[in-house]
């Protein structure tokens, strides 16, 4: 396992590269090592688009199209990993600039899912309910208060969803 994750690192270093296949490699690589091994890969990943964001953007493309199969994929992540996520994503693919979905039949196109994957980053630290969720949420709005009001509600969510569970009931005897 090592070896392959090494090995798929190794590909993240043609994502510059002049040459196409190369760095539509080097994107499947990234793609693979967000979806299956995030804890191992995250600031690997992380420090290359944030330089490269048109190479980040397409692999968020292919990472959020992939995740509707795979909706467990944020469990490989740490809370604070998956709030620098949404950070990063929202400074690509605004809230304001997702497309209102209005009656009427529509086929769904890539910024449709990428835009339902950002929200389900929030949706999952929501309902993880652990005190790292809250404090990722609450890192999310530090860097981007103009989502403080759609969030603000959803850190008092994960707050009553954290303190149901770990709460235990008293013990100890009556007399």
């Amino acid at each position: 396992y090592e070896r392959i994750n090494d090995y798929t690192k190794n590909l993240l270093k043609n994502h510059s590269s002049p040459d196409e296949n190369e760095k539509l490699k080097s994107i499947q690589a990234a793609k693979t090592l967000l979806i299956f091994s995030p804890q191992n890969s995250w600031e690997t990943v992380k420090t290359i688009i944030q330089d490269d964001n048109d190479w980040g953007r397409e692999v968020i493309k292919n990472v959020a199209n992939d995740a509707r199969f795979n909706k467990g994929m944020f469990e490989n992540y740490l809370e604070d990993q998956l709030a620098d996520l949404y950070i990063w994503v929202s400074g690509q693919y605004p809230k304001d600039s997702d497309k209102k979905l209005t009656g009427g039949p529509k086929f769904l196109q890539s910024d449709d899912f990428i835009s339902f994957w950002r929200e389900d980053i929030i949706n999952y630290l929501e309902l993880k309910g652990t005190s790292e969720s809250v404090k990722a949420l609450r890192k999310i709005i530090r860097h981007l208060p103009e989502v403080r009001e759609s969030i603000a509600y959803r850190i008092i969510r994960a707050q009553e969803i954290t303190r149901m569970k770990s709460w235990k009931p008293p013990t100890g005897h009556r007399s």
